[in-house]
């Protein structure tokens, strides 16, 4: 039996998702004119997995660290997950399922799918995200490829709504909000797909 946050979150997917309206609210300041600038067809497809697990009394996340690499992404805390490769995947759901064997050595498998969340356009990496929300009671192992991941966190949903936890930051011409973590910034699209996570938990 899903417990009743989980439950509230599927109804919430499947009555409707606010999409870009939530995700604006982790937004850096130049992200209105990089959507203007940005043809969807030009796009990557890829997608990624949020893993929801008892934490405690109440949820938890997975997180990875990029492995430092002279690239976009290089180093930036992120979902487990990529780009959709047609000789492997027949959808984008397995994409996130595979990369996430891949990176962290979890089979989500077995897991109970929640939904799908709002695509995401990536402008600087030309990638367009789908989320997808899986749930699982069972203890989690990992593991991980040091190739790909550097680190690993697992973190409760209340580190995120908690606004002591909510900063801003200014890089190079333009400010971004950001999720704190001992001192690392979770911000780009990662926030903002938590932003959009968030919101549909608490819109009970």
């Amino acid at each position: 039996m899903l417990p009743n946050q989980i439950f509230n979150l599927q109804q919430n997917i499947n009555f409707g998702l606010v999409g870009q309206a939530a995700q604006y609210r982790m937004a850096p300041s130049d992200r209105h004119q990089r959507d203007i600038n940005i043809k969807a067809e030009a796009l990557t497809q890829s997608a990624v997995l949020l893993i929801l697990f008892p934490f405690d009394q109440e949820l938890g996340i997975v997180l990875t660290q990029r492995a430092h690499y002279n690239g976009p992404h290089g180093g930036q805390i992120s979902f487990p997950g990529g780009k959709f490769d047609a000789k492997l995947d027949r959808n984008l759901f397995d994409t996130a399922v595979r990369e996430t064997w891949e990176e962290i050595g979890v089979d989500v498998r077995p897991f109970t799918f929640i939904g799908e969340l709002t695509p995401l356009a990536i402008p600087v990496s030309r990638n367009l995200v789908t989320p997808y929300v899986v749930y699982t009671s069972v203890h989690l192992n990992f593991r991980i490829d040091q190739v790909e991941v550097v680190d690993l966190y697992t973190i409760p949903l209340s580190h995120f709504t908690n606004p002591k936890n909510t900063k801003l930051a200014t890089l190079n011409d333009f400010t971004y909000p950001y999720f704190d973590f001992e001192g690392r910034h979770i911000w780009g699209a990662t926030a903002m797909i938590l932003s959009e996570l968030l919101h549909l938990l608490s819109n009970d």
